[in-house]
């Protein structure tokens, strides 16, 4: 009897010390490793005031709508280069399109010009880092997708959203543009005495005024031109970078910013900046309105300061011009 009760004590001992071994021995499991997070580049939003963009931001075409622009009569016949009907084609000649009169690898001229894609994606080359892919998609067609190579040089599109942002920044402004009188007595200014329309020539004055009145893509060369027209409806073209920024520091005033300089520094004073002359006396803020900024400027610590332009030196202290020659 008192066996019995030992071995019982026994085997419960041995069956608890079994178990404090089970719950003591690990566990072994497998956990889930959450993925790497990449941080992807922020893309700057497009900047509409320049119509082609580099390698720091070109992925910001992405959802730009591209115009194929024109080729004047004479180049229409190489077509378009750099169209092609997938990214890094393995033969270069993969152009996409009919090819070209004159040149086999280029995309026909009439397959091209005037139609509008929009930017689906942009991707880098994998074998040269300055050149980049565009996937398009036709506006009107968008079963129709093509591939462009885009090296940062050959760009034959305009981009929709800078031709609105000079739409909205120019039309409706007034100009006052600079000007010379000719040895005959005669005004002239940068601007073509043979009017847009009639093609028929015009005599300018220099009280003329002229307003923006359109942004329009000309059909000889096929340039992108603004439309200004003076008070007696003579219509010129001129390039649109000439009226921007349109201060007076390069060939024309906005009208507003004209009329508050005449204020400031006097009628004579301006038309002597719209003629391209400096006077001694003149403030050093209308030497740079009448001949741009020098190409160096060489400190005095005990004189005039020397403006160089090119081989002519204009001297300034106290910030007025004291001689020149």
């Amino acid at each position: 009897m008192i066996t019995s009760s030992i071995m019982r004590r026994t085997f419960i001992c041995i069956l608890g010390m079994m178990c404090f071994v089970c719950l003591c021995e690990a566990q072994i499991t497998t956990s889930h490793v959450a993925p790497k997070q990449t941080i992807e580049p922020i893309v700057p939003p497009f900047d509409s005031t320049r119509n082609f963009l580099f390698n720091d931001n070109v992925k910001s075409y992405i959802g730009q709508s591209l115009y194929v622009n024109g080729k004047s009569k004479l180049l229409r016949d190489s077509g378009y280069k750099n169209f092609r009907t997938e990214k890094e084609p393995s033969n270069k000649s993969d152009k996409w399109g009919e090819p070209a009169k004159s040149n086999p690898n280029n995309t026909k001229f009439e397959d091209l010009y005037g139609k509008c894609f929009v930017v689906r994606d942009v991707q880098p080359d994998s074998k040269q880092r300055d050149k980049w892919w565009f996937q398009l998609q036709n506006k009107d067609v968008p079963e129709e997708v093509v591939w462009f190579e885009y090296d940062g040089l050959y760009f034959p599109f305009i981009t929709v959203s800078y031709f609105n942002y000079l739409k909205n920044t120019l039309v409706g402004k007034k100009y006052v543009l600079k000007y010379n009188v000719n040895e005959n007595g005669v005004c002239e200014t940068w601007v073509e005495n043979k009017d847009f329309n009639t093609g028929e020539s015009f005599v300018q004055k220099k009280e003329d005024r002229w307003e923006c009145t359109e942004i329009t893509i000309e059909d000889e060369f096929f340039s992108l031109v603004a439309l200004i027209k003076n008070q007696r409806g003579n219509v010129a073209a001129v390039e649109t970078g000439s009226l921007i920024p349109a201060d007076g520091s390069h060939q024309c005033f906005e009208e507003s910013i004209f009329n508050t300089l005449v204020n400031k520094y006097g009628a004579g004073n301006i038309d002597n900046v719209r003629q391209g002359k400096i006077r001694v006396g003149m403030p050093k803020a209308l030497l740079l309105m009448s001949w741009g900024e020098p190409d160096k400027i060489n400190r005095s610590s005990h004189g005039p300061d020397q403006w160089v332009y090119g081989y002519q030196y204009v001297y300034v202290q106290n910030g007025k011009i004291t001689a020149w020659n």
